[in-house]
């Protein structure tokens, strides 16, 4: 019982952080606005891949933020609960990151050119769920003894989750408002009001996209029904259902759905929900390659999804460059032994 417990919880963590990831992607900026402690107003954002990703750190978390002075790079954990193992994983990105841009600088300088100065590193922590006390707004990983001075790491700490609905609303973005369903001062009508107020402020695809990380954040607080109802009411009559929760089967089929105790109601969410993450998997890809699919690598996609699962496909199509998605959706051949 346990071990199917600890399995579950394991799907809704790779379910969450698959979908923040695809979210955060397309929204740089409202996190760097949020976040980044600039002195001066920020000028550029992106995202970035270094070194750190041969180390298997996944850097899709890493905003490059560059302000009039400085730049720094913005790591960002998506948790669902605060655990004491967060403190090292972000002790392990700082310590990965800086040794990788110290090498790109040596290598650098040693064609002639002009090294970069010492990237700097800010943590967030953002937790989904957990105890109703306050959290603390900072955490650390200490490495020198109690009682010297410190040395380690420290990170910010953001429970989204302890936030009202009107302070979710208050960060600006439309990137925020999925989280409301987590706010502390949720109920149908203020649910009602920021789906109507995302419906406003995006097209029907960035809609889509956004409602489908929404019933993520409501299946964990266990609101998926009431905000179902929700979107059904505001909906235009001439759209289905289906058209918006197009993708909503992922979560549901990687474990952030309600269980409804049935075995035959079990297989048939799985099956579903494989289809589902096939279908989004297939939309990011053309997304990351500018072009559609042909139905053999479809083919293709769909057998590793079923061989590897959703969580180590997802992370390779938003983790490789287009060439080395291009070359992964490629036939896998035999190496023949010389």
């Amino acid at each position: 019982m346990a071990k199917r417990k600890q399995f579950r919880t394991q799907k809704r963590r790779a379910a969450v952080d698959l979908m923040l990831r695809h979210l955060s992607r397309r929204h740089p900026e409202a996190l760097a606005q949020a976040w980044a402690t600039t002195r001066y107003p920020i000028r550029h954002v992106e995202w970035v891949e270094t070194q750190v990703a041969e180390r298997e750190r996944r850097l899709d978390r890493a905003l490059l933020v560059r302000s009039e002075d400085e730049s720094r790079l913005l790591h960002i954990e998506w948790v669902l609960r605060f655990d004491v193992k967060i403190g090292f994983r972000v002790y392990e990105y700082h310590q990965l990151a800086a040794v990788a841009a110290q090498v790109d600088a040596e290598a650098k300088r040693a064609l002639g050119m002009a090294g970069a100065a010492p990237i700097r590193i800010e943590s967030v922590v953002v937790i989904l769920t957990g105890r109703k006390e306050p959290l603390p707004r900072q955490g650390e990983y200490r490495t020198s003894p109690d009682g010297t001075p410190f040395c380690g790491v420290t990170y910010r700490i953001e429970a989204i989750y302890q936030r009202t609905v009107a302070e979710i609303e208050a960060m600006g973005s439309v990137f925020w408002l999925v989280f409301v369903p987590l706010a502390v001062d949720v109920d149908k009508e203020k649910l009602e009001r920021t789906v109507r107020l995302m419906q406003a402020r995006t097209n029907r695809q960035e809609f889509a996209h956004l409602m489908m990380t929404m019933v993520a954040m409501a299946n964990i607080k266990n609101g998926a029904h009431m905000l179902e109802d929700v979107v059904k009411s505001v909906m235009p009559k001439e759209l289905t259902v289906d058209e918006w929760f197009y993708e909503v089967g992922l979560a549901r089929g990687m474990g952030l759905g309600r269980d409804e105790g049935r075995e035959e109601g079990r297989k048939e969410g799985r099956k579903e929900g494989r289809k589902e993450a096939l279908a989004l998997l297939v939309s990011l890809l053309e997304r990351r390659l500018g072009r559609a699919l042909t139905e053999r690598e479809q083919v293709r996609v769909a057998a590793r999804l079923q061989k590897d699962g959703a969580k180590q496909v997802g992370d390779v199509v938003l983790d490789l460059s287009r060439e080395e998605l291009a070359a992964w959706l490629k036939p896998r051949t035999k190496q023949r032994a010389a």
